[in-house]
């Protein structure tokens, strides 16, 4: 039998000391403290398939002048699945936002900023004190409609397209075409902005 000691443990990277027990594994050879082995339930090896089996460890003044445990002559049992490890307390997953809301608000944002600009640069000409009120007034009217923009173009398309196709049977049917396109886009706006489960 050859010593382990002053060997590196694979699972916690630190060495073996001679008063430590150890497991040595039956398929690599590589020894690894007795927590180490029963805490991943085998070897921790990269590649090896070496699994724990029940047998009798070593237990304190009872080794024979060995310091580690020959298990080759021990047969085979099943691997046992992986532990299930509960999620920690007070940690929860960030609830995902609903991509067209997400972009509705990155729009409004944007919007909110550019009109902060130009209400800044209007209210300028009218004097220094007119720019921040102006500023404010273009943030409001730009988050507004940078907020409104998306939803506008959903509704314009439907409608849209629901006029074309309404068209081919006069002007009544084309009316009629869109409003079912704007019926069409209020439904697509209601359900891209549900936040999703």
């Amino acid at each position: 039998m050859r010593s382990s000691v002053g060997k590196t443990c694979p699972y916690c990277q630190y060495p073996i000391k001679p008063d430590e027990p150890v497991i040595e594994c039956s398929h690599c050879g590589m020894p690894h403290h007795r927590a180490c082995w029963e805490y991943n339930r085998g070897c921790t090896t990269y590649g090896c398939s070496g699994v724990q089996r029940h047998g009798r460890l070593p237990v304190a003044g009872n080794q024979q002048g060995s310091d580690h445990i020959d298990l080759t002559d021990i047969m085979h049992e099943p691997e046992q699945p992986t532990p299930y490890y509960p999620q920690q307390p007070g940690y929860q997953p960030a609830e995902s936002e609903a991509p067209l809301l997400a972009t509705s608000n990155s729009l409004a944002g944007s919007g909110g900023v550019i009109g902060a600009i130009i209400g800044g640069f209007i209210g300028l000409s009218g004097g220094c004190a007119g720019c921040i009120p102006g500023a404010i007034f273009g943030f409001i009217i730009g988050a507004l409609i940078g907020g409104f923009m998306l939803y506008g173009i959903i509704i314009t398309v439907t409608s849209g397209i629901g006029y074309m196709f309404g068209s081919v049977g006069g002007q009544d049917a084309a009316i009629g075409g869109a409003a079912i396109g704007l019926i069409v886009g209020v439904i697509i706006i209601v359900i891209g902005c549900c936040k999703q489960a």
